[in-house]
């Protein structure tokens, strides 16, 4: 089930990589755990590189100025129709990072609800998914939030307050199939 919303989260960050050709926007991302000098689990949200089998961290430095990427949570949700396609629901979460005083440099603007407004105008199909679908039900704005179920205060402090900020679009990623009865 979880190559379904890979595909689907692939092909949405192949689009905004298209259309924001100045930032960086990954699939889905994983919770990877180390553990620190004082033996404290520190998780922080990983992306698979097919190309070169290798984990790339996620966290809030400033080696980008803009970028994005796909966390799922449980449970997953599968409906079948008629023995001939299903579905798979999953909670699904897009992050977004970004500093502000970089896109600056190619927005004339220091708005932050102008990079919001433009991620829900591209998530409510301006994108032209055709795999699958992927609904925002709520944006987190602070730090903490953005950040839940991975360990921000781990991240150094300078890039969770301006002109560092992010959102977390929060929903529904849904992807079908049809099924290959032999």
């Amino acid at each position: 089930m979880d190559y379904l919303l890979d595909g689907v989260s692939k092909e949405y960050a192949e689009k905004l990589n298209e259309a924001l050709n100045f930032g960086q926007f990954y699939g889905r991302a994983e919770r990877l755990v180390r553990i620190n000098a004082d033996g404290k689990k520190i998780y922080t949200p990983n992306y698979f590189d097919e190309s070169n089998g290798n984990y790339t961290e996620l966290i809030p430095d400033d080696s980008r100025f803009l970028y994005g990427f796909f966390y799922a949570g449980d449970p997953q949700e599968v409906e079948y129709t008629d023995n001939v396609a299903f579905s798979v629901t999953s909670p699904m979460s897009f992050i977004v990072w970004f500093n502000m005083a970089e896109l600056c440099n190619n927005f004339s603007f220091r708005q932050r609800d102008y990079i919001k407004a433009l991620f829900l105008d591209y998530f409510n199909g301006r994108l032209g998914i055709r795999s699958g679908r992927f609904v925002i039900k709520k944006v987190y704005e602070l730090a903490e939030n953005i950040w839940r179920g991975f360990s921000y205060d781990e991240i150094d402090n300078q890039f969770l307050m301006q002109p560092y900020c992010g959102y977390r679009f929060e929903g529904e990623m849904t992807a079908s199939q049809n099924c290959h009865i032999q």
